[in-house]
Protein backbone atom coordinates (compact mmCIF):
# COMPACT_ATOMS: atom_id res chain seq x y z
CA UNK A 1 0.00 0.00 0.00
CA UNK A 2 1.44 3.22 -1.26
CA UNK A 3 1.73 6.40 1.42
CA UNK A 4 -1.01 7.69 -0.59
CA UNK A 5 -3.84 5.28 0.25
CA UNK A 6 -2.96 5.07 4.35
CA UNK A 7 -3.07 8.93 4.51
CA UNK A 8 -6.25 8.79 2.74
CA UNK A 9 -7.93 5.78 5.09
CA UNK A 10 -6.27 7.77 8.38
CA UNK A 11 -8.06 10.87 6.77
CA UNK A 12 -11.14 9.06 6.52
CA UNK A 13 -10.96 7.92 9.77
CA UNK A 14 -10.54 11.12 11.52
CA UNK A 15 -13.53 12.94 9.15
CA UNK A 16 -15.57 9.71 10.67
CA UNK A 17 -14.58 10.89 14.09
CA UNK A 18 -15.04 14.13 14.20
CA UNK A 19 -18.72 14.17 12.49
CA UNK A 20 -19.47 11.68 15.50
CA UNK A 21 -18.13 14.25 17.82
CA UNK A 22 -20.10 16.69 16.36
CA UNK A 23 -22.85 15.73 15.13
CA UNK A 24 -24.35 13.02 17.96
CA UNK A 25 -24.61 14.62 21.74
CA UNK A 26 -23.16 14.59 24.54
CA UNK A 27 -23.96 11.74 26.88
CA UNK A 28 -25.11 13.04 30.38
CA UNK A 29 -24.40 11.53 33.11
CA UNK A 30 -27.20 11.04 35.19
CA UNK A 31 -27.28 12.18 38.50
CA UNK A 32 -29.31 10.54 40.85
CA UNK A 33 -32.13 12.98 42.09
CA UNK A 34 -31.87 14.36 45.30
CA UNK A 35 -34.80 13.81 48.09
CA UNK A 36 -35.40 17.45 49.56
CA UNK A 37 -34.99 17.69 53.48
CA UNK A 38 -38.31 18.21 53.82
CA UNK A 39 -38.78 14.49 53.37
CA UNK A 40 -36.44 13.93 55.84
CA UNK A 41 -38.05 15.71 58.47
CA UNK A 42 -41.62 14.31 57.53
CA UNK A 43 -40.42 10.90 57.78
CA UNK A 44 -38.81 11.70 61.32
CA UNK A 45 -41.94 13.24 62.56
CA UNK A 46 -43.60 10.14 61.26
CA UNK A 47 -41.33 8.01 63.42
CA UNK A 48 -42.32 10.01 66.36
CA UNK A 49 -45.95 9.69 65.63
CA UNK A 50 -45.46 6.16 65.72
CA UNK A 51 -43.68 4.91 68.52
CA UNK A 52 -43.27 6.94 72.51
CA UNK A 53 -41.67 6.34 75.64
CA UNK A 54 -42.63 4.74 78.50
CA UNK A 55 -40.66 5.01 82.04
CA UNK A 56 -41.57 2.33 84.00
CA UNK A 57 -42.35 3.07 87.78
CA UNK A 58 -41.05 0.99 90.56
CA UNK A 59 -42.69 -2.65 91.00
CA UNK A 60 -44.00 -2.82 87.23
CA UNK A 61 -43.82 -5.96 84.76
CA UNK A 62 -44.46 -6.20 80.96
CA UNK A 63 -47.91 -6.98 81.71
CA UNK A 64 -48.96 -3.76 84.10
CA UNK A 65 -46.42 -1.42 81.31
CA UNK A 66 -49.26 -2.98 78.42
CA UNK A 67 -52.39 -2.97 80.73
CA UNK A 68 -51.34 0.85 81.43
CA UNK A 69 -50.44 1.87 77.45
CA UNK A 70 -52.96 -0.21 75.49
CA UNK A 71 -55.40 -1.60 78.29
CA UNK A 72 -55.11 -5.54 77.66
CA UNK A 73 -51.92 -7.25 79.06
CA UNK A 74 -51.85 -9.57 76.21
CA UNK A 75 -50.35 -7.07 74.26
CA UNK A 76 -46.69 -7.12 76.49
CA UNK A 77 -45.28 -8.84 73.87
CA UNK A 78 -45.27 -5.62 71.58
CA UNK A 79 -42.81 -3.63 73.99
CA UNK A 80 -41.22 -6.66 74.59
CA UNK A 81 -40.19 -6.99 70.87
CA UNK A 82 -38.90 -3.65 70.75
CA UNK A 83 -37.09 -3.49 74.38
CA UNK A 84 -35.44 -6.95 74.14
CA UNK A 85 -32.03 -5.42 74.63
CA UNK A 86 -32.92 -3.92 78.25
CA UNK A 87 -35.53 -6.61 79.19
CA UNK A 88 -32.51 -9.58 78.88
CA UNK A 89 -34.14 -12.91 78.98
CA UNK A 90 -37.02 -12.90 81.57
CA UNK A 91 -39.61 -10.37 80.15
CA UNK A 92 -41.91 -11.42 83.22
CA UNK A 93 -39.22 -9.95 86.16
CA UNK A 94 -40.46 -6.85 87.29
CA UNK A 95 -38.46 -4.03 85.78
CA UNK A 96 -36.17 -1.67 87.56
CA UNK A 97 -37.54 1.58 88.24
CA UNK A 98 -36.72 4.40 85.71
CA UNK A 99 -35.88 2.21 82.03
CA UNK A 100 -37.44 3.59 79.43
CA UNK A 101 -39.33 1.42 77.28
CA UNK A 102 -40.34 2.15 73.64
CA UNK A 103 -44.03 1.48 72.69
CA UNK A 104 -45.92 1.36 69.62
CA UNK A 105 -48.49 3.92 69.85
CA UNK A 106 -51.09 2.62 68.34
CA UNK A 107 -52.06 -0.94 67.71
CA UNK A 108 -54.30 -2.17 64.62
CA UNK A 109 -57.48 -4.62 65.66
CA UNK A 110 -55.44 -7.43 64.01
CA UNK A 111 -52.10 -6.88 65.77
CA UNK A 112 -54.07 -6.80 68.77
CA UNK A 113 -55.15 -9.99 67.72
CA UNK A 114 -52.17 -11.91 66.85
CA UNK A 115 -50.51 -10.25 70.36
CA UNK A 116 -53.35 -12.35 71.84
CA UNK A 117 -52.94 -15.23 70.49
CA UNK A 118 -49.44 -15.04 70.46
CA UNK A 119 -49.79 -14.57 74.34
CA UNK A 120 -52.02 -17.81 74.54
CA UNK A 121 -49.01 -19.68 73.23
CA UNK A 122 -46.81 -18.33 75.22
CA UNK A 123 -49.10 -19.38 78.45
CA UNK A 124 -50.00 -22.95 76.89
CA UNK A 125 -45.70 -23.44 76.24
CA UNK A 126 -45.35 -22.50 80.08
CA UNK A 127 -48.23 -24.81 81.62
CA UNK A 128 -46.75 -27.82 79.99
CA UNK A 129 -43.11 -27.29 80.53
CA UNK A 130 -42.08 -26.64 77.11
CA UNK A 131 -40.83 -23.09 77.52
CA UNK A 132 -37.18 -22.75 78.43
CA UNK A 133 -35.27 -19.39 78.82
CA UNK A 134 -32.61 -19.01 76.55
Amino acid sequence: MSSLAIGLIIGAVILAVTEMVMFYPKRQVSEKPKKPAVARVEKRETVREIYGYYVTEGNETLETVAKKLYGCRECWLSIYELNKDKVKKNPWKTLPEGIRLRYKKDLTHQERENLKREYMSWLRRISTGKYLPE
